[in-house]
Order: structure tokens, then sequence, then C-alpha cells
């Protein structure tokens, strides 16, 4: 009977976390991933479940080779389940989880600091002054996005460059990147669309001579950025019941089942 509770019991905890893990899985639809990042995602994913396999086969096969029976036969599997959900689920999602909370980061900083920036492009500021003021104010809430703003200033400080075709000529020209240019290469790497799309904005404008033409995108971005935001604070309001959900689940069943067991047991005691 006890081996049944802690079998049953393990069933819960491990199903809970598992369904949490599936349902986290999925790729919020504004993230971006390029090709190469998607490809070595799904090979980490592969190379995971035939690890979280062999581990959890391992542990089975000291089941005949102890001569475990009974709850010691129940606690190898529990392990061996245990085992292949940290290895084949859990494990592989840390880095995607890593640039998941770097996205997140960075959309929660940029309703204030479009704010903030449109605020200088119609004092007539130029792009460079207004992102080194930005970043040169260290701030939890936006060190994501200011180390986004850092690594564009350190390509420029390295000279790095840009090849671009010659619309007159069509020859393939080198020429030093620009902090704009350079903004927006950083900006790529987050996989954030809404800072890619701000930023392309801003870099256009740039170049074209004029911050000011900027503003009316900038709005236009910012109340898409509003929504998005909206959504993802309800998607995490959901994530963090479910998981409240399968944390509870364990111990309330846990207690359902011990009360069951005194109970029958308790019938067997004759008066």
């Amino acid at each position: 009977m006890v081996g049944a509770l802690l079998m049953i019991t393990g069933a819960t905890v491990l199903g809970s976390v598992g369904l949490y893990q599936l349902e986290v899985l999925h790729e919020p639809r504004w993230a971006v991933s390029a090709p190469q990042r998607k490809r070595w995602r799904a090979s980490r994913r592969t190379l995971s479940l035939i690890g979280g396999t062999l581990v959890a086969a391992g542990i089975l096969s000291l089941i005949p080779a102890t001569g475990q029976i009974g709850s010691g036969r129940t606690f190898f599997i529990m392990l061996a389940i245990t085992a292949w959900i940290g290895i084949a689920l859990v494990i592989p999602r840390q880095p995607q989880l890593r640039e998941e909370r770097r996205r997140k980061a960075i959309r929660l900083a940029l309703p204030a600091a479009v704010t903030q920036w449109k605020i200088a492009i119609e004092a007539g500021e130029k792009l460079v002054p207004i992102m080194e003021r930005y970043a040169s104010v260290p701030r939890a809430e936006r060190s994501a996005l200011q180390d986004v703003i850092q690594q564009a200033r350190a390509d420029i400080e390295a000279g790095k460059t840009r090849t671009f075709t010659d619309p007159t000529t069509g020859q393939t020209l080198t020429e030093r990147m620009l902090f704009s240019d350079a903004l927006l290469a950083a900006a790529q790497t987050t996989a954030c669309q809404e800072l890619i799309s701000i930023v392309t904005i801003l870099a256009n404008a740039d170049q074209s001579g004029g911050l000011r033409t900027a503003l009316p995108a900038l709005t236009r971005s910012s109340e898409m950025l509003d929504t998005v935001i909206r959504h993802e604070i309800d998607e995490l309001i959901t994530k963090r019941s479910l998981k409240l959900i399968a944390a509870a689940a364990p111990a309330v069943v846990g207690a359902v089942l011990l009360l069951i067991f005194v109970a029958a047991a308790g019938s067997n005691i004759p008066l």
C-alpha cells in the first residue's frame, strides 16, 4: 500500500511538471530565431531525448541487477522517470529560457525607452547622444536594452565594417559601420522583433537625415508594443496559475490518499 501511495503521488508530481513543461514549450509567436539557431535547438532536443532515454534505461536495468522488489523497485522507477524528464525536457530548455527572459526584459524596457527617445528627438537631438545618455546610467530594469546599446558602441570603437553594393557601378564596397547600422546589428542578435522594428525605424530616419520623420512610426510601434506586453502579462498570469496548481496537486492528492489509507487500515482493526 505504501508503495502504491508513493507511485501515485510521484506520478502526480511528474505529470504536473511534465504538463507544465509542455505548456511552456512553445515559442512565443512574436519571437524571431535564426534558422541556424532553430536547427541547433532541434539537434539539442534530439540528443537530450536520446541521452535521457539511455540514462533512464540504465537506472531501470539496476532493478533486476540488484533484485529490487516492492518499494525499492518503485523508487528506481520514479528515479528513472525523473531523470528522463530532467535530461530530456528540462535541461534542453535552459538556453531557450534564457533567450526568452532576455527578450522579455527588452520588451518591458522598450515602452519607457521609446517615450524617452521621442522626447529627445522632438528636442532636436541626434541618435548617438540619445542612446549614449540612455545607456549612461545603469539600471536593473533596463540593463538588457542597455547591453544592446553598449554592444553597438563596442562595435563602432572596434572599427567594424559593413559590405554593400554600389547601385551605380554594381561593385561590392566596404565602409566603416555607422552607429545606426551597429545598433541594428546588435538588435538583430537579440531576436526581439519589437526592438528590431523600432531600431530599424530609427536607423532609416537617421541615415535619411531627419529623426523627426520617425516620430509617427515610433508612435504606432509603441501602441503595438503595448498590445504585445498586455498579451504577455496575461500569458504570464496563466503560466503562474498552472505552476501553482502543479505545485499544490501532489500535496492534495497525497493527503487524500493518506486519509484513505488510514481509514482503510483503521477499518481492519478489531474492536
